[in-house]
């Protein structure tokens, strides 16, 4: 059985970009377009229904569309959602920030976008964690650098 992202990626595939989101598009159509990394998607839904931006979707508990941009390393596309009034520092169930997926997944773009962005960089999670102890748990040595010279403290 194909993943929904697959099915997702099938059926773009053969439209052209802008009947790929009709004026109704859904919250899991956003979302698929962000976890694809179809700009161009996301741009033409955020015309439509830029309410989406920091609804959450309720499978993921607490995600909003900035957190799947940052665990999939979109910066483009964070960027926009940013620009458009992302909530930079919404901490889903887990209290895992934005800055926390970026660092759990190592993407070090991402990580400076969003501190250029202004997120909050001593925010702590569910476990008193911020993204600086996360980096150094992981021996993600680029994400210690990039928090500590943004002034992340141990």
């Amino acid at each position: 059985m194909k993943s929904k992202l697959d099915q997702y990626l099938e059926a773009i595939d053969s439209r052209p970009t802008k009947e790929r989101y009709k004026i109704h598009a859904s919250l899991d159509e956003f979302i698929d377009a962000i976890i694809a990394g179809d700009l161009k998607g996301v741009q033409l839904i955020l015309k439509q229904r830029k309410h989406l931006i920091n609804l959450t979707t309720h499978g993921m508990r607490g995600w909003i569309a900035l957190h799947y941009a940052s665990q999939h390393g979109h910066t483009e596309i964070a960027k926009l959602l940013i620009d458009n009034g992302a909530q930079i520092n919404k901490q889903k169930f887990d209290g895992y920030t934005p800055l926390m997926l970026a660092v759990l997944n190592e993407h070090p773009d991402m990580i400076k976008l969003l501190l250029e962005a202004g997120a909050d960089i001593n925010l702590k999670d569910n476990h008193s964690q911020t993204a600086l102890r996360l980096a150094t748990k992981r021996e993600y040595r680029v994400g210690v650098k990039l928090l500590k010279e943004a002034g992340a403290k141990e």
